[in-house]
């Protein structure tokens, strides 16, 4: 990449096929969203080692057991539904509350082979420093929750953090306006930090889930 052309991060999480049982994965047919073509494929859905994939899977069945979430699927060519049990297809509904909001777990791993491309820098400090200062904020003012944001304990340049929404429609509204706001764009600017493809998964909330 041209030195001096900033590069925007992947910011729509693309999705996969249609929720999938849980941990189960499909092949990619649509990547969707903004275009994935510059970056470098990093960590992916199906992890390429051993060792990923046991991180990949304690993790994920730690969130679903202690937050109570059906219906995980991965990210790639996902379209939705996703929320509450209405809205469903029936072999995921079963389990779903009325009122389920649609969560989406991201996974962001700084890619350091890309600092000093470009205008990307900047390592895991000044990625959780450009959430701190106002990427959580800017989501937050266009109707998103973060639930929370946290820091990986076995990848130290790892952040991980879910954001819950209404149903799959206000999910595509509010990246829709984080991408046109120009806070967006002067906090890109000031922390560019390169992240691999993010790892992402979404998730409807159990009808017996205390976090609904």
């Amino acid at each position: 990449m041209p030195r001096g052309v900033r590069s925007r991060p992947r910011c729509t999480g693309t999705g996969s096929a249609r929720a999938i049982p849980l941990l189960s994965r499909r092949p990619v047919t649509n990547l969707g969203g903004l275009p994935y073509n510059a970056l470098p494929v990093g960590d992916s859905l199906s992890p390429r080692g051993d060792e990923g994939g046991s991180v990949m899977r304690t993790f994920m069945l730690a969130v679903i057991i202690s937050f109570g979430f059906v219906g995980l699927a991965s990210a790639q060519g996902f379209e939705g539904p996703c929320g509450p049990k209405g809205q469903l297809p029936s072999e995921y509904s079963n389990n779903v509350g009325d009122g389920a909001r649609c969560f989406e777990l991201r996974m962001y791993t700084v890619d350091h082979s890309r600092v000093g491309q470009g205008d990307f820098e900047g390592g895991i400090d000044e990625l959780h420093q450009r959430f701190r200062e106002e990427e959580v904020a800017i989501f937050e003012k266009h109707g998103a929750e973060v639930v929370a944001v946290w820091q990986d304990l076995q990848k130290p340049d790892t952040l991980v953090w879910m954001l819950a929404y209404r149903d799959w429609e206000h999910r595509q509204d509010v990246w829709a306006k984080f991408r046109d706001d120009p806070a967006w764009d002067a906090l890109l600017a000031k922390y560019n930090v390169p992240i691999q493809r993010p790892v992402v998964y979404y998730m409807s909330a159990t009808d017996y889930s205390h976090l609904k």
